[in-house]
């Protein structure tokens, strides 16, 4: 039976999504999305197995591998290798630990959807994910802002539709500006980078653009009518992109 979810309901659950520090993704690019595997785990010390920060991450084990020693490397993990337990034996896994580098710069972060990373015909690039996940830490912020008032001004949010209504009146399209020079620092991606990527996701429905009358497309409104169109094969999850109705514009 397949589901249909909405980008808000992908980051409205805690394990919904991945938390990408800024720092790492401007220093080790697509590695960041397996030291969040990692967090997702432990900001200590962990002894799981590769594959197990790998299914996590949602990337191929052979690419968290990389990724760790990538991240090993740039000081945000330790990698250890196996480390003995107290009986003398050793552990048969190896022993991760999160580096103080990483726990100082854990924030800001971008919020990535998993359902974004999981097995897809559809299949995001890096910097498509990079700017998603800075776009949807904007509505995290504006939907804690948003639950935070409920009764105050604000209703509680019923569904994408809703949201969107409500952030209308928050100030609209000024919410969803994210000007290219800041996408850059944020995401560590160079501007044809960004700006592909804004295309990216432009053109698989998750996001409005809008240009100022100088051509500059600096506002990405997420989309209410994106869905993630989850499907359960055995012991997999795949995912594909739709759009469930039309009619929303940027005003």
């Amino acid at each position: 039976m397949d589901e249909q979810i909405s980008l808000l309901d992908a980051i409205s659950a805690p394990s919904g999504w991945l938390k990408l520090p800024l720092a790492a993704m401007q220093d080790v690019g697509p590695a960041t999305q397996t030291l969040a595997g990692i967090l997702a785990h432990t900001t200590r010390e962990t002894f799981v197995e590769a594959k197990s920060i790998a299914l996590r991450a949602h990337v191929p084990l052979a690419t968290a591998r990389k990724h760790i020693e990538t991240l090993h490397e740039h000081g945000w993990i330790e990698h250890q290798g196996r480390q003995r337990t107290r009986g003398g034996r050793l552990r048969r896994t190896a022993t991760i630990s999160v580096t103080k580098q990483t726990r100082d710069l854990a924030s800001p972060y971008g919020v990535l959807p998993e359902l974004a990373c999981c097995h897809s015909s559809e299949k995001l690039s890096w910097s498509a994910r990079a700017v998603l996940s800075i776009v949807c830490a904007q509505m995290l912020k504006l939907k804690a802002a948003i639950d935070q008032n409920a009764g105050i001004g604000f209703e509680d949010i019923d569904g994408p539709e809703d949201f969107d209504d409500q952030v209308e009146n928050m100030g609209g399209s000024d919410r969803w500006r994210f000007p290219l020079r800041i996408l850059v620092a944020q995401t560590g991606l160079d501007d044809i980078s960004v700006s592909r990527a804004k295309r990216e996701l432009a053109n698989r429905k998750l996001v409005l653009r809008a240009y100022d009358d100088k051509g500059r497309c600096h506002v990405l409104r997420p989309n209410p009518a994106f869905r993630f169109v989850k499907t359960m094969r055995a012991d997999e999850i795949r995912v594909n992109f739709a759009t469930v109705k039309s009619g929303h514009h940027i005003p």
